[in-house]
């Protein structure tokens, strides 16, 4: 089914696997944006596209517009996402298929692999740049890995709501948890 030019989507994770739909989300995450901000931010997104992305979003409830107001005889929009919104439920991740939470995770790390790109085709320097990547395994209790998560987003939401000014440069934290695979059973 066709609606104004979207296909209709089967879930909250066919909505949010797009690369370009996947940015707005990460960029709204921080706060409310306009269509002109959203712009400065998804460099080299034609507003066209940028306003289809945006109307597909908004149609899965994903975001939706918090205030319109007259700018220069135009009504400007401004976007923000609807609480949990964006967040694929354990229950909807329970109902994705293994192929699904795959192709979720490789949209996911194509944007990082394109970030990493984009830094790498200008003037680096290593010595000076916040650039890096690690990996560390944990051994958790659900009580443990609960407390983690909850004093990573502590730590980190101050920083994550700051908004682009000048002498202050960008820099994408991505994080990913993956547990090793359940034992089976010994009657399985």
């Amino acid at each position: 089914m066709i609606i104004k030019g979207v296909e209709m989507m089967k879930s909250k994770a066919d909505l949010i696997m797009h690369p370009v739909r996947m940015k707005i989300i990460q960029h709204l995450a921080k706060g409310p944006a306009t269509v002109s901000e959203l712009l400065e931010w998804l460099e080299g997104v034609p507003q066209a596209t940028l306003y289809r992305h945006l109307n597909a979003l908004k149609k899965g409830d994903i975001l939706t517009i918090t205030q319109e107001r007259q700018v220069r005889g135009a009504t400007e929009k401004t976007y923000a996402l609807m609480e949990k919104g964006s967040r694929v439920t354990p229950e909807e991740g329970a109902a994705m298929s293994k192929d699904e939470h795959v192709k979720l995770f490789m949209t996911f790390f194509a944007n990082l692999l394109t970030q990493t790109e984009d830094f790498f085709s200008g003037e680096v320097d290593l010595t000076k740049d916040i650039y890096g990547f690690g990996q560390v395994d944990l051994y958790l209790t659900d009580e443990e890995w609960e407390k983690l998560r909850e004093d990573l987003y502590g730590l980190i939401k101050g920083y994550a709501e700051k908004k682009k000014e000048p002498g202050v440069r960008k820099v994408t934290m991505a994080q990913f948890f993956v547990p090793e695979p359940s034992e089976k059973k010994e009657d399985e």
